[in-house]
This record gives structure tokens, C-alpha cells and sequence, in this order.
């Protein structure tokens, strides 16, 4: 009843202030954001570099293959990147089979979805069809897809075995090796250069961190707990179910700059994938965050109200500041690069960097309903955030060109957002109601019981 709710909630809030739970949450996700503002200054010299040293229409059918293996590496990992922090924890001594079978799910399908794009690629991106016409190209980007639907995963794996302080390390000197590849590349194998140049370090720290610190971290020990997994049926409903909340964003994200290179030209790719390539690290920092909080949700359920509280405020003040520098640096910064990006790129970056600041509360929003095991309305949340999204662009492209692609994000994730704000504030208002009734209740001399 109402009441027991009341005592309930209140015990549970001084539990959770003598845990410092929400602590921990804020410390994970203050170096994760950091990791990741860290990896995108890095990032954002790659592509300069890559701009000045290959012409636009190179880096733009660079930059659609690159988006490509990203496609096919986020279809082919399901509900994976949720899942694995949200079960790992409470796998036990089968934690080493779980992630096992994880990223064996994820570089088959991954893999499949790969072969698909091949066999029809003569048909909706002809601009790539050199990916099936020479031997090399193929084997490159079929070496790529699994290499990077295996790298992607394991930082999941890693905060799930409350190894997120790893996260960092793997994704800064990533980000370094992969700059400084393409420094060698560009000069002796230009063609290959960007491909290979996120293939190989990406092959490096699969190795690394899955021999080294997953494999120790999975061993079987005499205190181990015992499994808490759900059944293999209802795991495999939730990530199948829950992956409907990843593919609005995947297919959109992943299939705009297939597009634009085909109707607008490879030089109109190189613009926008070059804005949200800088712009994107934005939209990945209240992910990371949120997957700290999954990770925390099967331990801590009855705190996860609050912690989801905390992580949208800090996650929205974070990117919020970051986007106020990416508005004041856009011109300058892609000025380095060249005439040729000095105008449609400036303005994409503008407009996608203050899209991801509404970003955050949709994200935070899905990752409470997974965590509350509403496995519907996390889909629902992601598929209406990118339903938006799509319907302004239908609006705004045709008048404005590739710049209609950045307002269409910036008013899709804004109404999304919106929109999600009034349902809490409301939903917020009527338990407010409920919790000060029953309290007044208890207060009351001689109150009947409530039901």
C-alpha cells in the first residue's frame, strides 16, 4: 500500500546516502566523460589530418566505409551493448561463457549484416562498389567489421566487471595509435590509409585487454557468488526486444551518410561526416554514463530513481558546456582544414554539438526503463527520439541542402526531449502527491489503514 511505499522509499533514500552509491556513479562517469572528451581531441586531429592530406572526395568515401563497418558492427551487436553491463555483474562462474557468447553473437551477426551490404551494395551505394570488386578491399573491410563489433563490445564488458577505470586507457591510446597510423599511411598507402588505420589498433587492444584483464577478471574463484542471470529465453527476448530501441538510431546514424554521398556527391559527405565525427563524441558521453548506471541496476535497484536523476544532470551540464566550446571553436578550428569545409562543416558541427545536450535526457530516459526492466518503453523513447528526427529532415533538406540534416537533429532531439521532460515532471507530480497524502495519513490520530 501507499504507505509502506512511503517507509520504504524512505528507508531506501538513507541507505543509498550512507552507500554513497550515487558517488561512485558520479566518479565512473566523470572519467568515462572524460575518457571520451579526452579520445575526441585526439579524434578531432585525425580527421584534420585526414582532411588535409586526402582530397574531399577521397575522405568522403573514406569516411562512408568507415560508416559502414560502424553499421554493420552496431546491427550485428543486438541489445548486447545494454545487456552485457546490466547481466555481467550477476553472472558469476559463468561470466567467462557469458562473454563468450556475447561477442560471438556479435561478430556473426555482425559479419551477416556485412555480407548483405556486399552482395547489394552495386545496388544502393555504387560509389562503394570497389569494396566487391578487388580482393583486398573485401578482405579489409570484412577484417574490419569483426575487429571493431568485438572492440565495441568490450568496453560494455569492461564496466560490467567494474573495470571501467580501463576504459580510458584503451580508448586514449586508441585514439593516438590510430593518429599516428594514419600518418605512415597517408604517405605509403593512401587508398588504405583510413581504413587501416582504425582496423589495426582496434586488432591490438581486442588482444590486450581481452587476454589480459577480461580473462583474469572472469576466472572462476571460491568466492565467486552464485548466478543470478535471468533464463536463457528471457535473456535472449530482452536483448532481441530491446534491440528495437537501437535501430531507429543505428539505421539513421548509419545510413545519412550513404546518402548524402550518393545524392549529394562524396565532397557533401566529407563535410558532414567530418561535423559529426567531432560532434559525435558528444552524443557517446551520456551513453557511456547511462551504461554505468545498467551496470548498477541489478544491485541497486531501489536507488536507481535517484542515480538516473543524478547522471541526466550531470551528463547535460557536461555536454552543455562542451557544446558552448564546439560553437565558439567550429569556424577556427575547421578553418586548419581548408576552404573547402569552411562552410557547410562549421555549421553541421554548430548545430549537431547543441543537438547532443538535449541528446542526454532521452538517453538517460531509455536506460532508466531498461533498467526497470520496461524493455517496451525504452523502444518506444529511442524509435520516437529518431521518428522526429527523420520528419524534420524530410522538412528541412529539400530548402536547405546537407545543412538541413543538422537542424533536423537539433529540433528532433529538442522535441524528444521536451516531450520526455513534461511525461516525468508530470509523472513526477502525481507520485509527489501520493507520497504527501500517505504521509499525512500516518500523521493523522487514528488514520485507517490505507490500501
Amino acid at each position: 500500500n501507499v504507505s509502506r511505499r512511503v517507509v520504504l522509499r524512505r528507508d531506501n533514500r538513507a541507505a543509498g546516502a550512507a552507500s554513497g552509491a550515487g558517488q561512485s556513479i558520479g566518479g565512473a562517469s566523470a572519467v568515462l566523460i572524460g575518457s571520451s572528451f579526452a579520445s575526441s581531441a585526439i579524434g578531432l586531429l585525425y580527421w584534420l589530418v585526414a582532411a588535409r592530406s586526402l582530397s574531399p572526395a577521397q575522405l568522403g568515401l573514406d569516411a562512408a566505409v568507415i560508416n559502414t563497418v560502424m553499421l554493420a558492427s552496431n546491427l550485428g551487436s543486438l541489445d548486447l551493448v545494454h545487456a552485457v553491463p546490466r547481466y555481467l555483474p550477476a553472472a558469476g562462474n559463468r561470466a567467462a561463457a557469458f562473454v563468450r557468447t556475447s561477442y560471438g553473437v556479435a561478430v556473426g551477426l555482425s559479419l551477416l549484416v556485412a555480407a548483405v551490404f556486399l552482395v547489394g551494395v552495386r545496388t544502393w551505394t555504387p560509389s562503394l562498389t570497389y569494396l566487391v570488386d578487388e580482393l583486398a578491399w573485401t578482405a579489409l573491410f570484412l577484417l574490419a567489421v569483426m575487429a571493431w563489433s568485438t572492440f565495441a563490445l568490450q568496453d560494455c564488458v569492461l564496466i560490467g566487471l567494474r573495470r571501467s577505470n580501463w576504459v580510458p586507457i584503451e580508448n586514449v591510446v586508441f585514439s593516438v595509435l590510430k593518429l599516428v597510423l594514419l600518418l605512415v599511411l597517408v604517405e605509403v598507402a593512401p587508398r588504405y590509409a583510413v581504413l587501416l588505420s582504425w582496423t589495426l589498433p582496434a586488432l591490438l587492444f581486442v588482444a590486450i585487454v581481452n587476454l589480459g584483464v577480461v580473462r583474469r577478471s572472469v576466472r572462476p574463484t571460491a568466492d565467486t557468488r552464485p548466478v543470478s542471470l535471468p533464463s536463457r529465453g528471457r535473456l535472449t527476448r530482452t536483448v532481441l526486444v530491446g534491440n528495437g530501441a537501437n535501430i531507429a538510431g543505428i539505421v539513421v546514424a548509419g545510413t545519412l551518410p550513404l546518402l548524402i554521398t550518393e545524392h549529394f556527391g562524396a565532397e557533401a559527405n566529407a563535410s558532414y561526416f567530418l561535423a559529426w565525427s567531432m560532434a559525435y563524441v558528444l552524443f557517446l558521453a551520456p551513453r557511456y554514463v547511462s551504461l554505468v548506471v545498467l551496470s548498477r541496476a541489478e544491485h541497486q535497484p531501489e536507488q536507481l530513481d535517484d542515480i538516473t536523476l543524478r547522471a541526466t544532470l550531470a551528463s547535460t551540464a557536461l555536454v552543455g558546456v562542451a557544446a558552448l566550446v564546439a560553437l565558439v571553436l567550429a569556424r577556427p578550428v575547421l578553418g586548419m582544414v581548408g576552404s573547402a569545409y569552411q562552410n557547410d562543416a562549421v555549421g553541421l558541427l554548430q548545430l549537431m554539438s547543441l543537438a547532443a545536450v538535449p541528446h542526454c535526457a532521452v538517453v538517460m530516459a531509455a536506460a532508466w526503463a531498461r533498467g526497470r526492466q520496461r524493455i517496451a518503453l525504452a523502444v518506444v523513447v529511442s524509435i520516437a527520439e529518431y521518428v522526429a528526427m527523420i520528419g524534420f529532415a524530410l522538412l528541412f533538406v529539400g530548402r536547405m541542402g546537407v545543412m538541413g540534416f543538422g537542424w533536423a537533429w537539433l529540433a528532433g532531439e529538442t522535441l524528444a526531449a521536451v516531450v520526455l521532460a513534461g511525461v516525468a515532471w508530470r509523472t513526477r507530480r502525481i507520485d509527489s502527491a501520493l507520497v504527501r497524502n500517505a504521509l499525512a495519513a500516518r500523521r493523522a490520530p487514528n488514520a485507517p489503514a490505507s490500501n
